[in-house]
């Protein structure tokens, strides 16, 4: 799966190599198929020159188009999903769509926030409580996943984009599920959605390294 096509693509992706928020822009971007250019931006108070240039504020994930800068995460991947309108990432039925922005909103507000909480905390008893949070949030949805995808039996979506990456990042914040029954379709999910090349594709040699050493 080549979409990179290095310096010749029109679109580019600035993106840091181990943010959550940046792992789902990059596995949205490879499932629309849309070549493009990948640029890891490590040193966020150092950031290359040419990025500044389109982005002054230094906001990552940011998505260049021909000298547009988009640099939300939702702008950017619904930018994705109008630009590119095939494979549609987003159910077509209004009700759905709504049923799945929802959800997304859920998974922003209760799984990514604890994330940030986990890595950035310098409180063990904040970050442990937030792991626990996280741990118990999942499990409670653990029947969505229990789907071939997480909100659907055949369309793999832009909510599947978002999941992932905090999926792949549990076992190094210390979130085992491996323990609990309650936890199978989880770990079900995680050896579909992790099995699939443009997820492999996604990773960066730091999020590779970020599984392997949990």
């Amino acid at each position: 799966m080549e979409l990179d096509s290095g310096d010749y693509a029109s679109i580019a992706l600035y993106a840091h190599p181990s943010c959550p928020h940046s792992h789902r822009t990059r596995f949205a971007i490879i499932e629309k198929q849309v070549v493009h250019r990948r640029v890891y931006v490590n040193d966020r108070r150092h950031p290359p020159e040419e990025f500044l240039a389109e982005n002054p504020s230094g906001s990552l994930p940011t998505l260049v188009d021909h000298h547009l800068a988009i640099y939300d995460v939702n702008v950017i991947e619904s930018y994705l999903n109008e630009r590119f309108p095939y494979p549609p990432m987003l159910p077509v039925e209004p009700r759905e769509r709504a049923r799945v922005r929802m959800m997304i909103r859920h998974i922003e507000k209760e799984w990514y926030s604890r994330v940030d909480i986990i890595s950035k905390s310098r409180s063990k008893k904040v970050a442990a409580a937030a792991r626990e949070e996280l741990r118990n949030d999942l499990i409670a949805h653990a029947d969505l996943f229990k789907r071939k995808w997480f909100l659907s039996e055949t369309e793999f979506m832009l909510v599947d984009c978002i999941v992932a990456p905090v999926l792949w990042r549990l076992p190094s914040l210390g979130i085992h599920l491996h323990a609990k029954r309650s936890a199978s379709p989880i770990r079900g999910y995680m050896k579909r959605v992790f099995s699939r090349n443009s997820f492999r594709y996604s990773l960066s040699e730091e999020e590779i390294e970020l599984f392997t050493e949990a």
